[in-house]
């Protein structure tokens, strides 16, 4: 799919070839495939060239509804770049990220590692603990009674204390 011939290209430059990968081997397969949709009609409504690629729940790739082969270091479709718009394992957890830098072809979004961090929890604590940052806490249960039992203190002595 392109861009309409009266659609102005983007500021700053001209326009982009932009594959949109959508679909996946993940639960998450039609969601991805609902967001690619809306990613491609907004990348060609700003004026790039869009080229939607699909991967099936079985992993196979396919452009215009033709299977897709491709070659590391060969890139993919003669594209500038690719918009990964996978959700879940084998989109987010830096295995479609390595695969692409495997192409050779720049993708919008985190790198491997960062994806591979940010979808495992106990890695991605970890991480945050090392660099100090904050982190929600692991029982929250024991976080809402600390705030009840702070909040009750703070009423003590008024109408609302339930004590003697």
């Amino acid at each position: 799919m392109s861009a309409a011939p009266d659609t102005p290209a983007p500021a700053g430059g001209g326009a982009l070839k932009v594959a949109v990968l959508a679909g996946g081997r993940s639960s998450e397969h039609d969601v991805s495939l609902s967001s690619g949709a809306a990613v491609r009609a907004g990348l060609s409504a700003a004026g790039h060239e869009v080229l939607p690629v699909e991967i099936a729940r079985d992993g196979r790739w396919r452009a215009d509804g033709e299977p897709l082969s491709v070659t590391p270091g060969g890139g993919l479709l003669e594209v500038d770049v690719v918009f990964p718009v996978l959700h879940g394992p084998f989109g987010e957890d830096g295995v479609i990220q390595g695969y692409l830098e495997a192409l050779d072809v720049p993708y919008v979004g985190s790198g491997v590692a960062a994806s591979a961090v940010g979808m495992d929890k106990v890695a991605m604590r970890r991480a945050f603990a090392v660099a100090r940052g904050p982190t929600a806490c692991r029982d929250w249960r024991q976080t809402i009674l600390q705030a009840f039992s702070k909040a009750k203190r703070g009423l003590r002595g008024s109408s609302f204390d339930g004590s003697p």
